[in-house]
């Protein structure tokens, strides 16, 4: 027999198949002995190298001295950069099983030379025979599941997996019994239909798993790849009950007890004695818990709080269900300053896209988003506010009171004059409007009034009044008419009405502060919530131009009238 110390390839050639057999089962044993010090390693991978780079050797003899060299590899004996150069060796008119090896091989060392692992990976995929095809396209969809889960943002994750999904199912269709790539193609779209809190689909995953499970133990005879497998579907499986828990007031402390040892079972999953496994296990669980579980523990839990708090009072602090606790606690905690810090992110962003609409209407409306961090939130309130014109009609209304400042000396100085002027600026922002016309009731409540500005929408309904008129001082008389016709002029109750202020005071801000104090005393029949709100510093509108807000209770209903006082004082 070959002397290990000093193997020659020369040698090993003349050896009959059997003797070579033989031999691997020797060398592989003698290579396992710890005890051994005497081995060079550089010698035994040269070998190894040359019987795999010889096309006239035995295939089988050729895959066995393959898998010695990558496990050599795995083991830190032989360099992955000399390994990567013999698993390229293998050209693509090979045996077929050795192609498969190849395959599984470049996967696992995939990172220290990726372009070219992909790339040989790659060029398999479109192979004659079924099973090397079959294999490249399953390798590719690992390589884009591990990437998903080394990804940074949810997003970016659900598109890894999805090009991953793809993979598999190739895989699966290009062959029969291909339970690994099933079985991955199952757990991918479990995962991604887990992101999206789809229960029915979901459910049904699970089942399919357990099914794919059971199928892979039977023809997996040896239960060498079974064991990795089986601790993918415990992942799945506490995921699953983590997930489905049902959350109620009656026995809180139960179900947080229950899921703290859920959650225990989770983090602590392990493949045990398999450096390599444990490490893309670790991998799956760190991002399975931060996409799928947390989320969970952030919708369910998020009104739980007090609860939590409780539960923290009464477990002793030694316990490990503190830790959970405080966890979650904290978990919770920064979802709400998350929460806060994106509102207010999407409110700055709005009030520069509508600088003349109030922001309550911006927190009103983000309010009702459950995931504040919808990457089309922006766009669907933009939609909602442009085609809406009652969010923009504001905004309008302040640009056209800026466009009469500007063309003071050119607008007679007189109420119809003015109010005119306004209607045309709304008209030309698209504004169906109708000027001075005989509708509603007069101020006395005998005969229809003239009503100075209505805008319609596209159906002639009216969606809004303008009442426009000039005030040199606090005139109460003057001021009590105008503000109770809006209502006589509304017998609908629009949502929101207009009343524009044209002051000729010498002193513009002493009088609108006198009339931010005389509104909440007049006797409207629509009586005001609170006091006239200054909303001015809502809006990037100037020093001579001040913005009011008093809301009426008309019927329960809120109604805003917004009061827009202009200084139309010149010397």
């Amino acid at each position: 027999m070959i002397d290990f110390t000093r193997i020659k390839n020369s040698e090993f050639t003349e050896l009959k198949l059997f003797q070579k057999v033989e031999f691997f089962l020797e060398l592989s044993q003698t290579l396992g002995d710890p005890g051994n010090v005497q081995i060079e390693w550089k010698k035994i991978r040269k070998f190894l190298d040359e019987v795999v780079r010889n096309t006239s050797e035995n295939n089988f003899i050729r895959k066995q001295s393959l898998n010695l060299l990558c496990s050599l590899t795995f083991l830190g004996k032989i360099s992955p950069s000399l390994a990567i150069s013999t698993l390229l060796s293998v050209e693509e008119d090979d045996d077929d099983f050795l192609l498969v090896d190849q395959l599984k091989y470049l996967f696992f060392l995939h990172e220290q030379v990726p372009e070219e692992a992909s790339e040989a990976i790659q060029t398999l995929t479109k192979h004659t025979s079924a099973e090397v095809s079959s294999e490249a396209y399953l390798r590719l969809g690992l390589l884009k599941f591990f990437e998903a889960h080394r990804s940074q943002g949810i997003e970016e994750f659900l598109s890894k997996l999805e090009e991953a999904y793809i993979f598999f199912r190739t895989s699966t269709a290009e062959i029969e019994n291909r339970v690994d790539a099933d079985f991955y193609q199952t757990l991918t779209e479990f995962l991604i239909v887990s992101s999206a809190n789809d229960a029915e689909r979901k459910d049904t995953l699970f089942k399919k798993l357990s099914n794919i499970l059971w199928t892979y133990s039977v023809f997996d005879i040896k239960n060498i790849a079974g064991s990795f497998y089986l601790k993918l579907y415990e992942l799945v499986t506490h995921v699953n009950n983590i997930t489905t828990q049902k959350l109620g007031w009656l026995d809180i402390r139960r179900q947080l007890n229950a899921l703290f040892h859920l959650n225990y079972q989770l983090i602590n999953l392990q493949v045990e004695s398999h450096i390599a496994q444990n490490q893309l296990l670790g991998l799956i669980k760190e991002k399975v818990v931060g996409v799928i579980v947390e989320p969970y523990f952030r919708l369910s839990l998020q009104a739980k709080m007090t609860a939590i708090d409780e539960r923290i009072a009464e477990v002793q602090a030694n316990q490990p269900e503190m830790d959970f606790l405080l966890y979650i606690k904290e978990l919770l905690s920064s979802e709400v300053s998350k929460k806060k810090d994106l509102a207010s992110e999407h409110i700055a962003r709005l009030s520069i896209a509508y600088p003349h609409m109030d922001k309550s209407i911006f927190e009103e409306d983000i309010a009702t988003f459950d995931d504040v961090d919808d990457e089309f939130l922006l766009f669907k309130l933009s939609q909602k506010y442009n085609k809406n014109p009652r969010y923009h009609l504001l905004d309008s209304i302040l640009y056209a009171a800026s466009e009469l400042q500007g063309g003071h000396k050119i607008v007679t100085h007189n109420e119809d004059s003015r109010n005119a002027f306004i209607a045309s600026i709304l008209k030309a922002q698209g504004f169906i409007t109708k000027d001075q016309t005989r509708w509603g009731s007069s101020a006395t409540g005998k005969t229809q009034g003239e009503l100075d500005i209505k805008i319609e929408d596209g159906n002639g309904a009216t969606i809004s009044i303008i009442e426009g008129f000039i005030l040199k001082s606090l005139e109460k008389a003057n001021i009590d008419l105008h503000l109770k016709k809006v209502f006589k002029y509304d017998p609908n109750g629009v949502e929101q009405n207009f009343i524009v202020v044209y002051s000729e005071a010498h002193d513009f801000i002493g009088l609108w502060r006198k009339y931010l104090m005389y509104l909440p005393v007049i006797d409207f029949d629509f009586p005001i919530d609170d006091n006239m709100k200054d909303i001015s510093n809502r809006f990037n509108i100037g020093t001579d131009i001040r913005l009011g807000l008093a809301t009426h209770i008309r019927n329960a209903e809120r109604i805003n009238v917004y009061h827009v006082f202009i200084n139309m004082h010149y010397n």
